[in-house]
């Protein structure tokens, strides 16, 4: 593994980066880019319900990882590859009272709808570890931060494995 290999890999056909969170706000940020679109999700468990943040159909990033769209500012940002990157969402989201069904559209849920914001850091802890089934990686690490939304603030101080995976063109 390169430090290139931290960036979008072109020609890919489906990429995805993912900060899996543990500790009192668990949860999980994802990035996905495939077929000329790409797609986000936050869904993160603050004690008294879930906030997600999801959409299906967004134009790529122009930039880095960086997405914009009605309603939706998010960052992905390597600073140090393979050892640090910092996460920032502004978005409208759901405040929801229980985990989505499995197999429902993000597009599909009903709640509470409010502003949701983090400002994240993930710092490695250990080396990274090939995936078995293909290419890419995931290293363990810790997460700090803050989430909030209108209603409240969650300081985050957690686990987080940072994973990065892809799919080369045939």
């Amino acid at each position: 593994m390169t430090p290139t290999d931290e960036a979008a890999h072109p020609g890919a056909v489906h990429e995805a980066w993912e900060l899996a969170i543990g500790g009192a706000v668990p949860g999980v940020v994802r990035l996905v880019l495939g077929g000329g679109r790409a797609a986000v999700l936050v869904d993160l468990d603050v004690g008294d319900g879930r906030l997600v943040v999801a959409d299906e159909d967004v134009a790529p990033p122009r930039q880095g990882l960086d997405l914009r769209a009605d309603g939706l500012w998010t960052s992905l940002c390597c600073e140090t590859p393979f050892e640090h990157w910092t996460f920032g969402l502004e978005a409208f989201g759901l405040r929801l009272d229980a985990p989505p069904p499995v197999g429902v559209r993000w597009s599909d849920l009903v709640g509470e709808r409010l502003a949701v914001g983090y400002d994240l850091e993930w710092e490695a802890t250990g080396p990274a570890v090939p995936m078995p089934d293909g290419p890419g990686y995931r290293i363990p690490g810790r997460v700090t931060g803050e989430v909030q939304t209108v209603h409240a603030r969650w300081a985050v101080d957690a686990p987080g494995d940072w994973s990065h995976w892809w799919t080369p063109a045939a």
